[in-house]
């Protein structure tokens, strides 16, 4: 009898914990499913919103519904990123003065003036989001030991190098195209970069870094990022008023702030940016194709959603699996 009991019991434990594995598996489901509905996307848009909306200073009419349809513009993945580091106290200060610099402190925040911002030429929302892009670099290095003012993006050896290596192709490519009937000047952008090499083609690269400038010039709503990421890899400033290049001493650095390392500061915000402007990406996925993948990689903002799946399916089998060993533990 008493055996009989003990087994009926131990019986109907089972049952119980089969019926808390099907709620969970029922859950994590429910959830995968909720995760690729446009119902997530209005979510993260209504907490960027409620975010916005607590910044400092009185935004112009109209740049709030822009910086919304912007934010909605990213995948998922780039707005999750943005929600788990943006917080009202984000912007130190925003403003509606015209005089007010645009500038990231890692000590304090966001420094922005709201007109300037929804007045440029690459659209409103641009400098806000480049930023934020400047923000999430430094809470990364932060969060990942490199101190407070230290951020993720000078400590990657590899986004680092393959910056370079896409610059450098992209250098060369322009070069080779620019002097395919001169087959005597040298178009590895090793010799472009090489200062000695200029005492004998200083015309002929001269005349490639203006054309390069007149080329990214022609529009710079898109492609803004290249001038500024060539702009610190070359030492010589494009598409911004008149070329170094063309007067005065060829290799001065033009007031490149925080040391070579900007040029890594400056690509990690512009990429960031770039994932909420489909058109800027594009251009940045032509340039620097390689840098560009291994930033999106780091940062989780390739995933498709059909990866996410088997992700959800091994957290199910996980819940199985302790169910099923706390079932073997009270048998």
């Amino acid at each position: 009898m008493f055996h009989f009991y003990k087994t009926h019991k131990f019986k109907l434990l089972k049952i119980k914990m089969t019926i808390v594995a099907l709620i969970a598996i029922t859950i994590l489901q429910s959830g995968v499913a909720m995760a690729s509905s446009p119902a997530v996307a209005t979510c993260n848009v209504s907490a960027f919103g409620a975010i916005i909306d607590r910044f400092p200073g009185v935004m112009p009419e109209g740049y709030r519904e822009a910086l919304l349809d912007k934010f909605a513009s990213g995948s998922d993945a780039a707005q999750e990123l943005v929600l788990a580091h943006l917080c009202p106290r984000s912007v130190a200060q925003g403003s509606i003065e015209e005089n007010t610099n645009i500038r990231f402190s890692a000590a304090t925040g966001i420094y922005i003036c709201w007109t300037r911002c929804m007045n440029r030429s690459e659209g409103a929302g641009f400098a806000f989001f480049h930023e934020v892009g400047h923000l999430i670099d430094f809470r990364l290095g932060e969060i990942a030991g490199n101190g407070r003012f230290a951020p993720v993006s000078v400590e990657d050896v590899e986004f680092a190098r393959l910056l370079r290596k896409d610059f450098n192709a992209f250098l060369t490519t322009f070069a080779t195209d620019l002097f395919r009937y001169r087959p005597d000047v040298p178009v590895y952008a090793t010799t472009i970069l090489d200062s000695s090499s200029w005492e004998r083609w200083r015309r002929e690269y001269s005349t490639l870094y203006v054309r390069l400038s007149s080329t990214l010039r022609s529009n710079s709503r898109l492609y803004n990022p290249v001038s500024d990421i060539a702009s610190y890899l070359s030492r010589v400033r494009l598409a911004c008023g008149e070329l170094r290049v063309v007067r005065g001493n060829l290799w001065r650095e033009w007031n490149i702030p925080g040391g070579l390392n900007s040029v890594e500061l400056e690509t990690f915000a512009h990429m960031l940016e770039a994932q909420f402007n489909a058109d800027r990406r594009a251009v940045l996925a032509e340039t620097f194709p390689l840098s560009l993948a291994h930033f999106e990689m780091k940062l989780n903002l390739d995933v498709d959603p059909e990866i996410t799946q088997p992700t959800a399916a091994a957290m199910v089998e996980r819940v199985m699996n302790s169910v099923l060993r706390l079932s073997a533990i009270h048998i």
